[in-house]
């Protein structure tokens, strides 16, 4: 590893140990039920806006390569994610990891190139 690669490595360390210190902090300090229930809501938080982005990479797959297990992967993720609260999110995050297996395997070998368009004509706006 770059000298560059271990100075982050150590930074993000260092900014994992600082948070985990802060959460050790206000856990002797409060209510430890109520910080749990917020940790789990930010954690959820992240997970959910990580799904999102992720669940347009998929989309972007399919709309590339109109293999249907890349949508199907998207929905499953995005159900999943929706339903995780109660625990059947996390069945559903598995069927989609499933699916993304079948999709890379029914994925065509080469993709044809998108039809440059007009964009005066698509909007109607030629004279």
């Amino acid at each position: 590893m770059n000298v560059h690669g271990e100075k982050d490595q150590r930074m993000w360390s260092s900014i994992l140990m600082l948070i985990g210190g802060f959460g050790i902090i206000i856990l002797d300090k409060t209510d430890s039920k109520l910080v749990l229930l917020l940790v789990l809501l930010g954690v959820y938080a992240l997970l959910f806006l990580a799904i999102y982005f992720e669940k347009e990479v998929w989309m972007e797959m399919y709309w590339i390569t109109r293999t249907e297990e890349f949508k199907n992967v998207a929905d499953w993720l995005w159900m999943g994610v929706w339903l995780l609260i109660i625990l059947i999110g996390a069945i559903l995050w598995l069927l989609a990891r499933i699916y993304q297996i079948i999709a890379f395997s029914k994925m065509p070998i080469s993709v044809e190139p998108r039809k440059k368009i007009n964009v005066d004509e698509y909007f109607g706006l030629t004279t």
